[in-house]
């Protein structure tokens, strides 16, 4: 890859800057490649010989094809590296309609690096939330979820302070948002939410507990906690998920237990209605 040219649409709407892009961002600045970075149609001040754009949901289909048909019609010989969560789980729309084959799941290359948020930022993408995963992927393989099709395997990490440590390198952070499938599950949970306590930052488990094996010892950890919100002047939520009506009693108690141990949130419940 000689000149890069990194899509984020802000057609595409989202509570938090494209991870992917960021990481994206930090592989080329790591490896000396030139790259420029747009956020809405227009002409390249280099042709690139290399595209590439990270998808999130398929309902942003059309959007995402207006602008894949611009930049094609622009730079036909360019190489296209796309993936994310819609290229995932529909590459056959990508393949079909502009003959390019996208990355299906998670690029263990990418993640592996620290997410850039400043580069974004000139281009007024900000968010003032430390974005991380504890863990990759979810034990449990539901029938409604794409996790496992995008993530593969469960996989935790032993320790999250290094990543805090090199996120707090590039500026402050007013808050922490795990994006993890299930935490609950994490073998490290009371290591991991130690090292939550001691970065002093409110957290936000964006993706919801799991209040089928959350158990009392695990919300005693919980509640020396600082609670934050996803957004900045969010409320701020302790999320749980509950994906059929036989769960209802799990979430009553994973709410009775907050309670009892003094949790300082607002409570937030995922329901999934209409799958079984």
């Amino acid at each position: 890859m000689d000149s890069v040219l990194i899509l984020v649409p802000k057609t595409i709407k989202a509570k938090h800057p494209s991870l992917a892009s960021m990481k994206f961002i930090a592989l080329c600045k790591q490896s000396n490649i030139n790259f420029e970075i747009h956020t809405s149609n227009k002409i390249a001040n280099t042709p690139p010989d290399t595209i590439f754009l990270s998808t999130l949901f398929t309902y942003n289909s059309k959007k995402y094809r207006n602008v894949i048909n611009f930049y094609q019609q622009l730079y036909p010989t360019a190489t296209w590296r796309i993936g994310g969560i819609f290229a995932s789980l529909m590459p056959q729309y990508f393949i079909t309609n502009f003959g390019i084959q996208p990355f299906i799941g998670l690029s263990n290359e990418l993640d592996a690096y620290v997410p850039d948020f400043l580069e974004l930022e000139k281009h007024e993408i900000v968010t003032d939330k430390l974005i991380l995963y504890a863990s990759r992927g979810c034990p449990r393989r539901c029938e409604f979820c794409c996790v496992h099709k995008i993530e593969g395997e469960f996989e935790p990490i032993r320790s999250i302070l290094p990543i805090i440590n090199n996120y707090k390198e590039q500026r402050d952070f007013s808050g922490l948002v795990l994006f993890d499938n299930n935490f609950t599950y994490h073998p490290y949970f009371n290591d991991i939410v130690n090292e939550i306590y001691e970065s002093k930052l409110p957290v936000d488990f964006s993706q919801g507990l799991d209040n089928l094996v959350i158990n009392e010892d695990q919300v005693k950890q919980l509640s020396k906690l600082s609670w934050g919100s996803q957004s900045q002047n969010g409320t701020n939520y302790i999320r749980f998920a509950c994906d059929n009506w036989k769960q209802i009693n799990g979430l009553e108690r994973s709410l009775r237990l907050c309670k009892e141990h003094n949790i300082k949130a607002n409570y937030f419940a995922y329901f999934l209605y209409n799958f079984n």
